[in-house]
C-alpha cells in the first residue's frame, strides 16, 4: 500500500513539474506605499524548452527585461530582473502559479532601500 502511494505521489509531482507554463501573462504590479497601493501594468513572458525556462518581464510587451536566477519548484517560480538606470536595482520575484495565474511578492532593492509590491498576472 505504501509503495502504491509513493508511486502515485511521484507521478503527481512529475505532472506538476512538467506542466507547460509558457505564455504571456498580463495584469498589474501594485507597489506598497504609505498612501496605500499604487498599481501599474505588468507583463511576464515565459518560454519553456523541456524543463528550461526563460523569462522576461516589464510594464509592457515592448519594455521587457530578461530574468536571471530562474528557479521553479512545483508551482512556485522565483527569478530576478535588473531594471535599467544609473543606479543598480534588483527586483526579486516569488510567485505562485495556479489556474493560469501568477501571483505573489516582488521586492525591489536599490542602494540599501527595499520596497515591496504584489504581482497579479493572468495567462492570455
Amino acid at each position: 500500500m505504501l509503495k502504491k502511494a509513493l508511486i502515485l505521489l511521484l507521478g503527481l509531482s512529475t505532472l506538476l513539474l512538467a506542466q507547460d507554463i509558457a505564455g504571456t501573462y498580463t495584469g498589474t504590479l501594485t507597489a506598497e506605499t504609505p498612501e496605500g497601493g499604487q498599481g501599474g501594468p505588468a507583463t511576464v513572458v515565459i518560454r519553456q524548452e523541456g524543463q528550461t525556462l526563460s523569462i522576461t518581464a516589464g510594464p509592457q510587451p515592448d519594455q521587457q527585461r530578461p530574468a536571471s536566477k530562474v528557479v521553479r519548484t512545483g508551482n512556485q517560480l522565483k527569478f530576478e530582473i535588473h531594471p535599467p538606470g544609473d543606479v543598480p536595482r534588483t527586483m526579486s520575484f516569488v510567485l505562485i502559479l495556479k489556474d493560469g495565474r501568477l501571483t505573489g511578492d516582488v521586492t525591489l532593492t536599490q542602494e540599501g532601500d527595499t520596497r515591496r509590491a504584489k504581482l497579479d498576472v493572468t495567462k492570455e
